[in-house]
């Protein structure tokens, strides 16, 4: 955020908020670069918050798929072999 605004790293401040996930596109960089922007624009603190909307406009959806995965675990419960087809 400081390189982004010009500023020195001791004037800014990120409160960072737990979303409930991601629908899309992880839009968690998007959202701090607009309300760091923002937030200088208007000369105070912001919040902004994507919506399931926001996150899912712009979000490069392939075709559906199956993938089918196979894997062998030993004795250690480590996995010693996987496979992986489809997709």
């Amino acid at each position: 955020m400081a390189e982004l605004l010009g500023l020195p790293v001791d004037r800014v401040r990120v409160i960072y908020k737990r979303g409930s996930g991601c629908y899309g596109l992880n839009g968690a960089d998007a959202v701090s670069f607009d309300a760091a922007l923002l937030s200088q624009a208007v000369g105070k603190p912001v919040r902004l918050q994507f919506s399931r909307r926001d996150e899912m406009m712009w979000e490069n959806l392939g075709s559906a798929c199956v993938v089918e995965h196979r894997a062998g675990i030993g004795p250690d419960g480590r996995i010693v072999a996987w496979d992986r087809k489809g997709g």
